[in-house]
C-alpha cells in the first residue's frame, strides 16, 4: 500500500502527540497498528470471502495486490519540510 508522504507525516505527528500526552508510565504501553496493518486485516477478509480461498498472512502468496491512494497537495503540503 502507497500513502501520501503527508499522511504519513500526520501518522508519526499524531503517535508522538499521544506518547507524550499519556506516557506509559511503566505500564505496558498499547500497540500502535498502522493504517496499512488496518486496511490489511479488513480486505484480507473480504477478500478471501469473496474469492472463495483461504488468506496465508505469511506473505507466500502468488497473489499481490497493490493499493495506491493520492492526495493531490501531498507535495504543497510537504514542501516546508
Amino acid at each position: 500500500m502507497s500513502l501520501p508522504t503527508s499522511f504519513q507525516l500526520r501518522t508519526h505527528s499524531m503517535l508522538l502527540h499521544m506518547t507524550e500526552k499519556f506516557p506509559a508510565e511503566g505500564k505496558p504501553e498499547a500497540r500502535f497498528v498502522s493504517i496499512k496493518e488496518v486496511f490489511k486485516m479488513i480486505a484480507s477478509d473480504k477478500l478471501s470471502t469473496a474469492l472463495k480461498k483461504t488468506f496465508n498472512p505469511t506473505g507466500n502468496s502468488p497473489l499481490v495486490i497493490n493499493v495506491n491512494f493520492d492526495y493531490e497537495d501531498d507535495n504543497e503540503e510537504c514542501a516546508p519540510l
